[in-house]
């Protein structure tokens, strides 16, 4: 009787299906919440990614317009960080190490760190660890993903807008023409300025601008800051 009465429990318990979904439930919540904190934390690092790339842009541009002037060039980078993404709430995401000054070579289109004059800028902004300031996770921290490193790096210098052809002049435009006919008066007033010995009263060809100097002299004066990249 005992046996025949613990058999129709056993069955019972097996027949019965109340409570059997509630680990599939916990199961598909688990997995919604990991869903929703992917989506809702990348897209926050998204979002946060593009505004580095843009305060990285900004500031370059804004440095490559005081070039070669490499003090008024750091201080105009770190002002329009400033302004795009304030200490108050993002902490610092430029640092002077992170501001470098060289050289841009157009043939290689490379740029090389370094030099004097220089005619172009890379700066590198971000929300990192090292930097005291990463990107906290709203959700991904319960996944055991509290925060996230985020940089953005940008190339920006001065730029002579030359004809495509510089050794045809048959092919430039009338504007093109325009533009190296007023380069080369500036570049041959500056020489004058520069020769003249006022206290001899005459020319000193010594003094006269070497190449690096000449380029020098147009990109900060006739030069316009644009991204390299």
């Amino acid at each position: 009787m005992r046996i025949a009465t613990g058999m129709n429990r056993l069955r019972a318990f097996l027949a019965d299906e109340g409570g059997s979904v509630l680990p599939i439930v916990g199961v598909c919540m688990l997995a919604i919440l990991g869903v929703a904190a992917l989506a809702i934390d990348l897209g926050y690092q998204q979002a946060l990614q593009s505004q580095l790339s843009a305060t990285a842009d900004a500031a370059a541009l804004a440095a490559a317009a005081e070039l070669p002037d490499s003090t008024k060039a750091a201080e105009a980078a770190a002002k329009y960080a400033e302004f795009n993404m304030p200490r108050a709430e993002h902490g610092d995401v430029l640092h002077p190490e992170d501001i470098e000054f060289g050289h841009w070579d157009v043939d290689r289109r490379v740029f090389l760190p370094g030099g004097k004059n220089p005619d172009a800028v890379r700066l590198t902004v971000g929300r990192t660890e090292a930097n005291g300031n990463p990107a906290q996770t709203f959700f991904l921290h319960l996944f055991g993903m509290g925060q996230a490193d985020l940089v953005a790096q940008s190339l920006a210098g001065l730029s002579l807008a030359m004809p495509s052809d510089e050794t045809d002049p048959s092919t430039w435009t009338d504007a093109e023409r325009d533009r190296v006919t007023e380069l080369a008066l500036a570049v041959e007033e500056e020489n004058k300025r520069r020769m003249w010995d006022h206290k001899r009263k005459t020319y000193d060809v010594s003094k006269r601008m070497t190449p690096d100097e000449t380029e020098a002299f147009l990109r900060r004066n006739f030069g316009k800051a644009v991204l390299l990249r």
